[in-house]
């Protein structure tokens, strides 16, 4: 279900958690015009929710994998492969945490092996 987190309808009282259903809004008292706005402008923002989930995620799972291999490093201890890794698992957070997460169809990079 879309939800809009906030809403104030024409008499100027507010409503939290309402569904955007457009029918839901029209009995509400907006025009069909209003409520498919209204229920356009809540399906992006949930996406962009799950998108910026998405690359909290993907982050959390980065520096998961590149903490052993920075321990490494720290150490003096890091084999070149271990070095090349580290790298890519860089690269590879830097690209998402550079990543719009208002861009719908959000194409994930993949990540490193």
């Amino acid at each position: 279900m879309i939800i809009l987190n906030k809403l104030i309808d024409k008499n100027g009282y507010e409503y939290v958690n309402v569904p955007a259903e457009p029918h839901q809004l029209i009995s509400m008292g907006f025009s069909a015009q209003e409520a498919q706005a209204l229920y356009k402008q809540a399906v992006i923002e949930q996406q962009n929710k799950a998108n910026k989930r998405q690359q909290y995620y993907l982050l959390e799972q980065a520096a998961i994998k590149i903490a052993p291999l920075q321990d490494a490093i720290d150490l003096s201890i890091a084999t070149d492969s271990e070095i090349t890794t580290l790298m890519a698992w860089k690269k590879y957070r830097v690209t998402l945490n550079r990543m719009d997460t208002t861009v719908q169809n959000i194409e994930w990079p993949e990540h490193p092996q």
